[in-house]
């Protein structure tokens, strides 16, 4: 017999003495062929009447496996003594074996329960925090020291903030793979948080900046200079002073601008296409292709920007008339100079590209060959593999099977050597501004440049923050492409910002950024000319106060939403504010716009809908009353949350919260247009704490690709990763598409 010393990893130390004494050593058998006899079966016994004698008070864990180790003795001396077939005592050795892990493991979860409740009635809530709760599994991170440098810092600020404290409770719940509990203290909820803009900031001075006139901007042609002006355009933003000077420079370059609503994007394209219309001169009746194709994601967004042309087209005296139309589903049948278009009626007259038929592949390219400008307005929404996808990849397909094989011509400025640097512009991305330096070629194609006003150097800058003569090297073949965004994720900072491994890269998080809208643009236009304002991704400066509203009642998992409370939240800040301040209401689906629109009826406030149960001809009626002021109140989704011009709406509710960082911000831009201060208020729940807690303390709200914690942001990071890669398939799809194309027809 072998004798094994069980005292490390069976008996604790308080329990050890007669006990161990009495079960220190195990019968085992030496040897197939030997079996246990009388005298081990009685040894046996005797050690399970030890283990018996132990007191209750030191019985756990450890007392459990002795008595199933025990019990699994007694079966294999039965074992033993009832046949002589080694294959009957190997499998009640094994069952003996099973039943000692599984009494193991009861034990350990009776052992682990009540060590936690001995836990909370010592613990206190001051050791745990809201934000490092984590509501999809259910359980804090085990970063005691980042609670007590968050408690530190939150001290002194309960007099900066409207709160009603709720009461605290414990509960305990199992670790997801694992008999382990974890103790979670709910601590006290502030219903009522506001967040105000600091009073140095000025909001006409972040998006005017210096008020330059449209003449200083390229804009040459006086007929355009004074419809601009008797529509009451009379000076520049900061992105339009940015956009419109590249767009008509003479390399062609393809311009991608991101900046905060509100900031002039639609004036900032219309503008510089007005101008080249102008420059072209008549075109032919017949002609097959529009002289500017703007292609937005949805209808409203298509009407806004088509009566915007339309007011500019008229404004303009003289002989010239310019044709503006609005394209909601087919092909126009008369081309006009302006196409302002959706995906779908973009695809139906271009799709053709691909056809068999020669004759049809010709015909639809001509009819985006000779356009001047392509205009992508809300490009991270068209470039995304979202309900566009398929429509997008036909509009992609034709314009770069359109482009002319040939090879682009070389600028002859850039076939002049400078000895003292050439003479460029740099992009302050903080201004917005053009600055003149003397720029200096490196081997890797970065630029070092000397800025000629502030006497210093700016090393290893990227071509895509310069222009000037010779910095574009080439002539751009095919239309001039501009894509237009308030938001452009690119998710290349992959890394979390608490636990063990905070800020440490993580490029499997989101795919270290490839196949985001940033990484799409990038490959799609690599010679592109980028701006982006330093207050994109950021809460709009116009927003002068942001409140967050806590709702009680709601549970992620199982998924319930108290919608009922958060309508009557809603009706008391809408009586408390008064009838006269214009405000929108985002839901989350027509369900729910239907049950608040009823709640307001009830309540005698008179309210228009924007949603996808109401007919696109109602929806415009509807914008129309609420932009005449007519109608105080709007309900809608997230239709309304692209691009819609609104100045007049004063105040944002989200009854429901958004889904993600990039339609929250797109929500409350909708408040915040031409510098105009306004409000926003948020109802949030148990199921909306992740994404809060990233949209206030993250970086760029995790566009960047920081994330706080994992838990809690699985799935959603799961769809982004998903959507990630069907997009660099898409673009890899359409490259060769137009490859084919332009090779069977040129």
């Amino acid at each position: 017999m072998k004798e094994v010393d069980c005292c490390d990893y069976c008996v604790p130390k308080p329990a050890m003495g007669q006990a161990c004494t009495a079960y220190a050593v195990m019968l085992l058998s030496s040897g197939p062929s030997s079996p246990l006899g009388p005298a081990a079966t009685a040894a046996a016994l005797q050690r399970y009447a030890a283990v018996q004698a132990i007191k209750p008070q030191q019985r756990g864990p450890t007392w459990a496996a002795l008595v199933a180790a025990s019990s699994g003795i007694g079966l294999s001396v039965a074992a033993s003594s009832s046949s002589s077939s080694q294959g009957m005592r190997r499998r009640m050795l094994l069952t003996a074996r099973r039943a000692q892990v599984v009494n193991l493991s009861q034990a350990l979860r009776r052992k682990t329960k009540e060590k936690m409740e001995k836990q909370m009635k010592e613990a206190s809530p001051k050791n745990f925090e809201l934000n490092d709760f984590d509501d999809r599994d259910g359980f804090y991170e085990d970063d005691q020291e980042e609670n007590d440098s968050e408690e530190e810092d939150s001290e002194g600020q309960g007099d900066e903030i409207t709160a009603k404290k709720l009461n605290g409770s414990f509960r305990y719940e199992r670790i997801r793979n694992s008999y382990k509990l974890k103790q979670i203290w709910v601590p006290p909820v502030v219903t009522t948080q506001v967040e105000e803009t600091p009073e140095f900031i000025d909001p006409e001075e972040v998006i005017f900046g210096q008020r330059l006139p449209f003449a200083e901007l390229g804009i040459k042609d006086p007929r355009l200079l004074e419809a601009l002006a008797k529509l009451g355009f009379m000076d520049s933003t900061r992105v339009q002073a940015a956009c419109i000077p590249q767009i008509l420079d003479k390399d062609r370059r393809a311009v991608v601008v991101s900046a905060e609503t509100g900031s002039g994007k639609t004036l900032a394209y219309l503008a510089p296409a007005f101008e080249l219309i102008l420059q072209m001169g008549p075109r032919p009746r017949d002609c097959p292709h529009p002289a500017v194709m703007i292609m937005v994601p949805g209808l409203e967004l298509g009407i806004q920007v088509s009566m915007v042309a339309s007011q500019l087209a008229k404004a303009i005296k003289g002989s010239r008339e310019i044709s503006v139309f609005n394209a909601r589903r087919s092909w126009p049948n008369k081309v006009p100079d302006v196409l302002v278009c959706t995906p779908r009626a973009a695809a139906e007259g271009l799709q053709p590209c691909q056809s068999e038929d020669e004759i049809a592949r010709r015909v639809a390219l001509e009819r985006i060959r000779g356009t001047e400008m392509v205009v992508f307005d809300e490009a991270d929404l068209l470039f995304d593999a979202g309900s566009h996808a398929s429509d997008v990849r036909s509009v992609l397909t034709a314009i770069f099977a359109s482009v002319p094989s040939a090879s682009r011509q070389v600028l002859p400025e850039a076939q002049v050597y400078y000895e003292g640097g050439m003479d460029a512009q740099l992009l302050d991305m903080r201004e917005l501004t053009w600055q003149p330096v003397k720029a200096f070629s490196n081997a890797d194609g970065t630029f070092n440049c000397r800025l000629l006003e502030q006497r210093r150097w700016k090393k290893w800058v990227k071509r895509r923050y310069l222009r000037g003569p010779g910095i574009g090297l080439l002539v751009e073949n095919g239309p001039r492409c501009v894509a237009i965004c308030a938001t452009l994720p690119s998710y290349t900072k992959s890394c979390y910002t608490k636990g063990k491994n905070a800020y440490v890269p993580n490029y499997d998080l989101l795919l270290e950024g490839k196949g985001s809208p940033d990484y799409l643009l990038k490959r799609w236009f690599p010679n592109a000319v980028r701006i982006q304002s330093e207050w994109v991704h950021r809460r709009h400066p116009s927003i002068i106060a942001q409140e967050w509203i806590y709702i009680d009642g709601e549970t992620k998992e199982p998924f319930k939403l108290n919608l009922q409370e958060r309508i009557n939240t809603t009706l008391k800040l809408l009586k408390e504010q008064g009838p006269d301040v214009r405000t929108l209401l985002f839901a989350g689906n027509p369900d729910s716009c239907i049950k608040i629109e009823k709640a307001l009826q009830d309540e005698h406030m008179e309210c228009v809908a924007l949603h996808a149960g109401v007919p696109f001809t109602e929806r415009i009626e509807g914008l129309k009353k609420f932009g005449m002021g007519q109608v105080s109140l709007l309900v809608c989704t997230d239709i309304a949350a692209r691009g819609l011009d609104l100045p007049i709406c004063e105040h944002v509710i989200q009854v429901e919260f958004a889904k993600n960082s990039v339609a929250h911000l797109h929500r409350i831009g909708r408040a915040a247009r031409a510098a105009k201060k306004a409000k926003s208020t948020a109802l949030w729940g148990r199921t909306d704490v992740s994404l809060r807690n990233t949209i206030m303390q993250a970086d760029q709200m995790g566009l960047t690709g920081e994330v706080l914690t994992r838990t809690g942001n699985r799935p959603r990071m799961r769809r982004t990763r998903k959507k990630q890669r069907q997009q660099l398939e898409m673009h890899d799809d359409i490259r060769a598409r137009a490859r084919m194309a332009r090779y069977r027809t040129q």
